[in-house]
């Protein structure tokens, strides 16, 4: 069964990246599922979900996962796909949302493994 590895809410401030989750990597890396429910999501709002790592200290984050909701949502749970990281030293999750009026979005990562 996987396990939950971090959850919270967060309030989105317009045009604002929200980092919602840094953590090292574990050697031998690793596996997760990035959750986020849109339930709170309107018609003209976009929301940005990006999952990103970086392979040491001196380097870039970089997207290894990216989705973007647009409008009111009938499947309101957005599961990403497995996303490995392997070769990562660190992991982050970002939340950005676009238009309208901040919401409220749960999100959870779990491992996968």
């Amino acid at each position: 069964m996987p396990e939950g590895i971090a959850s919270g809410s967060q309030t989105a401030t317009l045009d604002t990246d929200h980092t919602l989750f840094t953590q090292a990597a574990p050697a031998g890396g690793a596996a997760y599922f990035f959750r986020v429910s849109t339930a709170n999501l309107e018609d003209s709002e976009i929301l940005v979900l990006r999952f990103q790592s970086r392979v040491s200290a001196l380097a870039a984050f970089e997207d290894v996962y990216r989705s973007v909701y647009r409008h009111t949502q009938s499947d309101t749970l957005k599961v990403s796909p497995i996303i490995p990281v392997e070769a990562a030293i660190e992991v982050r999750a970002i939340l950005r949302q676009e238009g309208g009026t901040g919401r409220a979005f749960l999100w959870a990562l779990v491992d996968a493994r």
